[in-house]
């Protein structure tokens, strides 16, 4: 039998101790993932910002980004009180020009998610003086609860696990990492993007790519739609015109072309009538169509410095105050024909519309979600000059209306511009149904439309 030699034992000992530590410390470097995440890493800040919380949504309403309003709350606006329940109530009054106050007390919400209850207006503003930083929230990213990470040690030794349920979770998580602790996510995850859509991401390089690349709400805002542009883009016809009387038969069948260099034609297909036309502003910056057809009747109607109340691709709206009487006449140009609302019916609901004073019984946006306490206040008035006086107890506010379409496809045209929560109810609304006491309405040309019922009072 073969004896080791006491030296060449130790030796072979200590070469089996040092080859068992060596794969024993390969096997842990193996558990750590190559790309963990540390406290000072560039993703754990991108983290951070993405799952902080955005004092920046509602700057608009408590002036500071440091902080925003918890929901939900109450503001009012133009005397009547409306309940913010989400962002998306928040983002339905970014463009409104009225004046917004906050109902108190509310509670603010810091970045870090601790809160404070801030009881006055005074209270509000003082807390706006003292914000001194700028909001790093990113919104563009969204992350799809639960998120599972694994936790390392300093020496490389997977600690535990850590489920993520919320954005305030993820954000302690984060912003409470130790010097020395490793942590890695349990990929793949999914993410929810500023268009909508959802993403499954399967590495850190690629969640990274997506935070810092993503595009914030608001990064690309559309291109300002310009008149000339729209103007002489296809044709147009008449479907509103209004002057002491509703006169849109009038103009049914013709077809109004606007040509590239001031020149436009009005036809309806046997006979055309040449015109012209012009934009310029006036001094206090109101937008002009100017428009001129000739002296014959009823074209002679036409030729008016028009004041542009709003356009879009498929709508121009204008009026005039006559310089004699005062009176107020509107033109509105659409892409669609109109037999010219003079109708049996369109004349019944105008009437109907003019003999008395209105509210609003029932408004579903969207067909299900209730909002008719948006306008519970308020009392309408349709007047024949096609002005809408809309009060409460504090305010009156100011609208237009015309009825188009025929019989069988009625159209209740309503615009309010800029004032909230009027601005809601700026449609082309389909009539369903009406009488001397009610009017039903859906939004034209959408399968999950908006619903909207006046009674009388």
């Amino acid at each position: 039998m073969k004896l080791f030699h006491k030296p060449t034992l130790l030796l072979l000992l200590v070469s089996i101790f040092f080859i068992s530590c060596q794969k024993e410390e390969i096997d842990i470097i193996d558990e750590t993932p190559s790309d963990a995440i540390t406290a000072a890493s560039d993703l754990a800040k991108l983290l951070i910002n993405t799952s902080q919380n955005s004092g920046g949504i509602d700057d608009f309403i408590d002036g500071t980004s440091c902080s925003s309003i918890q929901f939900p709350y109450e503001v009012i606006i133009n005397g009547q009180t409306i309940t913010i329940a989400d962002e998306d109530d928040l983002n339905n009054l970014v463009n409104t020009t009225a004046t917004i106050t906050v109902v108190f007390p509310v509670t603010v919400v810091f970045e870090d998610f601790s809160t404070l209850e801030i009881n006055s207006q005074q209270e509000l503003n003082e807390l706006a003086a003292l914000c001194q930083t700028i909001d790093e929230a990113i919104n563009c990213v969204e992350f799809v609860y639960p998120v599972t990470f694994f936790t390392y040690n300093s020496n490389n030794e997977q600690t535990g696990t850590v489920v993520i349920n919320s954005n305030a979770e993820l954000f302690q998580f984060i912003t409470g990492l130790d010097a020395g602790v490793y942590i890695a996510i349990d990929f793949p995850i999914e993410v929810i993007l500023g268009d909508g859509s959802q993403v499954t991401v399967t590495s850190n390089a690629q969640l990274q790519g997506i935070i810092e690349n993503c595009d914030e709400p608001g990064d690309d805002p559309p291109t300002p739609l310009d008149l000339e542009t729209v103007l002489t883009t296809d044709s147009w016809f008449v479907s509103y015109f209004f002057d002491d009387e509703d006169e849109t038969f009038v103009f049914a069948g013709y077809e109004f072309f606007f040509n590239p260099g001031g020149e436009a034609t009005a036809t309806n297909g046997s006979t055309s009538i040449p015109g012209s036309w012009s934009i310029t502003n006036s001094s206090s910056g109101q937008l002009k169509l100017n428009l001129d057809f000739g002296v014959n009747d009823p074209f002679d109607e036409l030729e008016e410095d028009w004041k542009v109340m709003e356009f879009s691709n498929e709508l121009i709206r204008l009026f005039d105050i006559s310089g004699g009487d005062g009176s107020t006449d509107y033109l509105t140009f659409s892409r669609t024909p109109t037999d010219g609302g003079g109708s049996s019916e369109a004349q019944e609901l105008r009437d109907a519309m003019t003999d008395g004073n209105w509210f609003i019984s029932l408004y579903l946006e969207d067909g299900d979600e209730d909002e008719t306490s948006h306008f519970n206040s308020f009392t309408f008035d349709f007047m024949e000059n096609g002005q809408i006086a809309v009060s409460n107890s504090s305010v009156t506010l100011e609208g237009t209306w015309f009825v188009s379409g025929s019989d069988s496809n009625l159209k209740l045209v309503l615009n309010f511009i800029d004032v909230y929560p009027l601005d809601e109810l700026d449609e082309d609304w389909s009539v369903v149904s009406f009488s001397n006491t009610l009017i039903d309405l859906i939004e034209e040309n959408d399968d999950d439309g908006d619903i909207l019922k006046f009674e009388k009072l």
